[in-house]
């Protein structure tokens, strides 16, 4: 007899058994097509062609926190811009 617990289990280590296939499958399908993703993301980094791919990719982490920073801040400017506009528009300004 199935208990909760035991579906549970059987359900993680099938779609724990699928995704490591998944991945196999991507890794032995096309190391020109990884080259070329490789490639064109050296491209996008900043300083991403002179690096290996290891780093390439802690760069690439580091790159995306650091424009995700950027968009927070300029979210913030810009409702504090509106903030201000709306404030003035009240006051008659």
């Amino acid at each position: 007899m199935n208990t909760s617990q035991d579906l549970s289990s059987t359900a993680t280590s099938t779609s724990t058994s699928t995704a490591c296939r998944c991945r196999k499958r991507r890794r032995d399908e096309n190391p020109e097509l990884v080259d070329k993703k490789i490639v064109a993301l050296q491209k996008i980094v900043p300083g991403g062609e002179r690096l290996a791919v290891d780093e390439l990719f802690q760069e690439t982490a580091e790159y995306i926190f650091a424009l995700e920073s950027q968009v927070e801040a300029l979210r913030f400017l810009a409702a504090f811009v509106q903030t201000s506009d709306n404030t003035k528009r009240k006051l008659g300004a």
